[in-house]
């Protein structure tokens, strides 16, 4: 992977095995050594907010995927990740909004397509 910032990509790879491990609380610790680092980078904002929701703080986790899509209106990821703190909180039209936004920025947005699918507006 290329990257302006390796050593934020090496903190992130570490991050990831920790995710892996169920070790939400040190993950999000080396989010925040990589946004040290690159206090804009997409994916360690990203993965921070996915860190954040599974630790339970669902609307810090939005705020992070709001400041990204201010950063990059175009990260699927952003919008994939919001949509399922959006999910979390029950908020259903706001699921299936980013969730298909997210989808016709890439359609291979694997979580989107989980997300979206779960959810009905009444």
């Amino acid at each position: 992977m290329c990257s302006e910032h390796p050593e934020v990509d090496r903190i992130l790879d570490g991050a990831r095995a920790l995710r892996a491990e169920g070790e939400y609380q040190r993950a999000s610790g080396e989010c925040a050594k990589a946004l040290e680092i690159a206090p804009d980078h997409e994916r360690a904002l990203v993965m921070s907010a996915e860190m954040t929701a599974a630790m339970g703080n669902h609307d810090e986790a939005i705020s992070i995927c709001d400041k990204v899509l201010e950063l990059n209106p175009e990260s699927a990821s952003a919008y994939a990740m919001r949509g399922d703190a959006r999910a979390s909180k029950g908020d259903d039209l706001g699921t299936i909004q980013d969730c298909t936004r997210a989808l016709e920025l890439d359609p291979n947005e694997a979580s989107a397509y989980f997300n979206r699918g779960g959810h009905d507006v009444q």
